[in-house]
């Protein structure tokens, strides 16, 4: 991945010496570790004096009815734009929760 990484992709970027400092790390660290913290089951990014939350999420895609037959290559490569379409994703918290959002 770091050969895949060019100098140039990083230009006009903001970023300060302090952002390489392993404090960057140890805030969120302590915050999360903190009883002050109430969020759980999430993750965070750390990335040139950026916090932010990463998640996982899935988009509603394409649903194959119960009275269809099994899909086969063919049927998903014709619904492919469907199924990678990303509007109306859900961030769900669970496989139960995300079971809940098949119709």
């Amino acid at each position: 991945m770091a050969a895949d990484m060019a100098p140039e992709q990083f230009a006009g970027m903001p970023t300060t010496p302090a952002h390489m400092e392993p404090e960057m790390i140890t805030a969120m660290v302590a915050y999360l570790a903190s009883e002050e913290n109430t969020h759980n089951r999430e993750l965070y990014s750390i990335a040139r004096g950026r916090y932010g939350r990463v998640f996982m999420g899935v988009a509603p895609g394409w649903h194959v009815s119960v009275d269809q037959p099994v899909a086969t290559p063919d049927d998903v490569a014709e619904h492919i734009d469907r199924i990678r379409d990303l509007d109306g994703y859900a961030v769900p918290e669970s496989m139960v929760a995300e079971f809940a959002l098949v119709p």
